[in-house]
């Protein structure tokens, strides 16, 4: 039972000291164990609210992904287009549509792609 009560002391500064939300509250509990088991389910929801947080991270990097996916290439075929039609402007949404490819979409996809494998 000792190192119960060890553990729930050394938790209980930590907590106290960083003085979040996840606060463990104590008033009314009978043992230690159970002092351990409320800061472990509040462990959980922190856990639970991190891992929310990640998966919103992952739908804005999906987005960002596809949509300047989109808009390279638009603005590629759009260049493309042009340049057959000997109008102007081709150049300009050629380097446009391929400077967000290279700097915007392949990066994000990249990152993306990344989260969602680990």
């Amino acid at each position: 039972m000792k190192s119960v009560e060890t553990i729930y002391t050394f938790a209980h500064r930590a907590k106290s000291r960083s003085r979040n939300r996840y606060r463990v509250p104590t008033v009314g509990m009978k043992s230690a164990k159970q002092r351990v088991d409320l800061l472990i389910q509040s462990n959980r929801r922190f856990r639970k609210a991190i891992r929310v947080g990640k998966i919103l991270n992952q739908i804005q990097m999906k987005k960002l992904a596809f949509i300047s996916g989109e808009l390279s290439s638009s603005l590629t075929v759009l260049g493309i287009l042009f340049k057959m039609m000997h109008w102007p402007g081709a150049g300009i949404l050629l380097v446009l549509g391929l400077g967000i490819l290279s700097l915007l979409f392949i990066p994000s996809l990249t990152k993306y792609l990344y989260d969602k494998s680990k």
